[in-house]
């Protein structure tokens, strides 16, 4: 018993670990202290041009590396396998009410469409946008999401803007994930490692 909890103390410490690395990266601190993340499009005679004000690609996938552990399951601090952990831990209620309710809130905003843009008529949700990205492009995983992300490419304007909604669910998904990283998971180490030094004692 003893040898399994320090190991779940473990993993929920990576899992609060990746939270901070997030939160305070160069990334995500730049999208809290930006007024608003904006894409501007002109166009004259001599064709259309996007601007953004967001950040490079090289900071975006660096970004992406440790954000993988979150929403990658063969990483153990993934949400899914963290809260397949909460749903076995014997813990103060709330704590394990809260942390499932949180999971349970993501995984229904990644669900959702997004409503305020259509690409040829199509409302995609937050999952299939952050997915096609980071599994269609940044980590090369899938022929699949690359054809797809190859095929939003050819529309510059509805390509920024999924690129603009992709950015806002990464950093959506890091706030989330450090909140609850602070309000319960830290608590739940806590209350861990004072049920190990019972045990030990």
């Amino acid at each position: 018993m003893e040898s399994n909890l320090l190991e779940i103390i473990e993993t929920l410490e990576l899992f609060t670990e990746q939270a901070n690395r997030l939160y305070n990266s160069k990334f995500v601190t730049w999208a809290r202290t930006v007024d608003k993340i904006q894409i501007i499009m002109t166009a004259d005679e001599k064709g259309a041009e996007v601007a953004v004000n967001w950040p490079e690609e090289d900071e975006i996938n660096a970004f992406l590396l440790p954000f993988r552990f979150l929403i990658q399951d063969n990483e153990r601090c993934s949400w899914n396998n963290i809260s397949k952990l909460y749903e076995e831990l014997e813990i103060t209620p709330s704590y394990k009410e809260s942390f499932l309710n949180s999971r349970k809130n993501l995984n229904e905003y990644l669900d959702s469409k997004i409503v305020e843009f259509a690409l040829h008529g199509k409302h995609y949700t937050h999952r299939e946008v952050l997915d096609t990205f980071v599994y269609g492009y940044y980590a090369h995983s899938n022929k699949e999401k690359r054809k797809l992300f190859d095929e939003w490419k050819k529309n510059l304007f509805g390509f920024k803007n999924l690129e603009f909604f992709f950015i806002n669910t990464i950093v959506d998904i890091s706030e989330l994930t450090y909140r609850i990283s602070e309000t319960v998971n830290k608590p739940v180490i806590n209350e861990l490692k004072s049920s190990l030094q019972q045990e030990i004692v």
